[in-house]
């Protein structure tokens, strides 16, 4: 309960803080770096669990516990170092101290960094006008409830299409059939691959939209759960055990490449500046009241002394996956290369979500 509380600061601020300190072009790339912050933290996890999951002593739960402490030391100092988001700044009125962080994170051209600076203060000047000072309850108005939403689903989907498994990834192979020892050695063999996946997100996020990479990742993993299900159904082998480790490794494999990274980028890119920090704080809230219950569903799901489904449970995470893509064609939006105050334009218009990438913004618009 008490790690939770930085782990919630954590999560609910790096997206809008990764957003807002890097260029536009690589605002996909940089938000979609924290899905790869989780795996490597699950390849530390999954090679101390590995290392000592045949200990019978104390020091099989010791050590992976006493390991964490090596992380808050590096993890202050990088803060410590790290700029001030200058939107942020320029929200609290300190124009000074906004163009300093621009010029430490910018370009060194002479006037580039006085151009950013009056492009962040005409939009938060805009959305200033249009709303005022940031209120909770601003999020379930008007048109930031609909970015709210976004913001929501997107953060509560995580839970719907593939990532349970991925958490939980020892225990289902143990109830493919996989003995407990390999069992731990595919979850570290499926973190590493992980990690992989997080590397090659990260051109797709300059290559195809978010709505792209989202719809295609979900419709391949729902695709590979209903497959999983079959496996899990026919009649029991060897060869089905391992087919449906492998289709586990696959399903974590496209979700870490995919939804999981694209997800941040999303989330980052859909509040409007003003409203940032209360939506990804309150997105991330959901995602947590979607995944409590979830957690319990899928230990019911796979747990002998529960319904004992196994892979089975393909059934019920692809039904839900298909939910998840149904929801997000038709009200995802695209918005790749598109600036804060372009977003702000188009939300404001009430643009449809399949529209998004086809509208043009004139340079002038300011609604």
């Amino acid at each position: 309960a008490l790690e939770g509380i930085p782990w919630g600061f954590f999560i609910a601020n790096s997206p809008a803080y990764a957003s807002e300190i890097v260029p536009l072009a690589l605002r996909g790339a940089c938000t979609a770096t924290l899905q790869m912050s989780w795996s490597i933290g699950s390849i530390i996890v999954a090679a101390a669990t590995y290392s000592y999951n045949k200990r019978n002593d104390e020091w099989a739960w010791r050590v992976p516990i006493a390991l964490q402490w090596i992380f808050p030391v590096p993890l202050l100092v990088l803060v410590w170092l790290s700029p001030e988001s200058p939107w942020w700044l320029i929200r609290r009125g300190r124009k000074e101290e906004a163009l300093r962080s621009i010029k430490r994170l910018g370009s060194k051209r002479e006037g580039n960094n006085e151009e950013t600076l009056a492009m962040m203060e005409r939009t938060v000047e805009i959305e200033a006008q249009a709303g005022g000072a940031p209120k909770l309850t601003d999020l379930f108005k008007g048109n930031d409830l609909r970015r709210t939403l976004i913001t929501c689903f997107i953060y509560m989907s995580q839970n719907f299409a593939g990532n349970l498994i991925a958490n939980q990834a020892t225990f289902f192979f143990e109830q493919a059939g996989i003995s407990p020892d390999f069992a731990f050695k595919l979850n570290l063999i499926n973190s590493c691959l992980q990690f992989v996946a997080n590397i090659i997100s990260l051109p797709l996020t300059g290559w195809f939209g978010r709505r792209t990479i989202y719809l295609y990742g979900t419709a391949f993993n729902a695709t590979m759960l209903f497959i999983l299900g079959v496996c899990a159904t026919v009649k029991q082998t060897n060869g089905t055990n391992y087919a449906q480790a492998c289709l586990g490794i696959i399903i974590s494999f496209v979700y870490a490449g995919t939804l999981g990274p694209i997800s941040y980028s999303i989330i980052a890119e859909t509040s409007s500046v003003r409203l940032r920090a209360l939506s990804t704080g309150v997105g991330r809230a959901a995602y947590y009241v979607a995944e409590i219950p979830m957690i319990y569903l899928a230990s019911k799901l796979l747990n002998p002394t529960g319904w004992n489904l196994a892979g089975k449970c393909g059934y019920v995470w692809g039904s839900t996956a298909v939910i998840c893509w149904l929801s997000a064609y038709f009200f995802l939006p695209e918005l790749k290369g598109r600036s804060y105050r372009e977003l702000d334009i188009l939300f404001n218009r009430k643009t449809p979500a399949r529209q998004f990438k086809k509208t043009i913004i004139d340079v002038k618009d300011n609604d």
